[in-house]
């Protein structure tokens, strides 16, 4: 497609190239997840369900990075907090009034 000139428009090969390294990623994402969704042969069960099983038992048996990684997962992970501007130290701080303007008698 072209506009009255010949120029602009669609053009065969034109746009972003896919990236072939994040292509495969998403591939594999993809892969993971349709394994991890599917049945174990063995136990019967949805191999998450089974994953999960194994890291409760791990974990109520002491495993002590197993109970971080189900409370990571049960409750999500404590935030952390890094200071990039002060070093420490106590910033100061500052109050801004906004004051409107004040009306004309126009």
């Amino acid at each position: 497609m072209s506009n009255k000139n010949g120029h602009g428009g669609a053009r065969k090969g034109a746009g972003r190239k896919p990236d072939p390294e994040r292509q495969a990623v998403i591939r594999l994402k993809k892969e993971i997840s349709d394994f991890i969704s599917g049945t174990d042969p063995v136990k019967k069960q949805k191999r998450m369900l089974v994953v999960t099983q194994a890291l409760y038992k791990e974990a109520s048996h002491g495993n002590i990075q197993a109970i971080k990684e189900w409370n990571d997962r049960a409750i999500g992970k404590a935030k952390e907090s890094v200071d990039v501007t002060s070093d420490g130290e106590k910033l100061d701080t500052y109050t801004i009034k906004i004051i409107p303007p004040k009306e004309d008698g126009n």
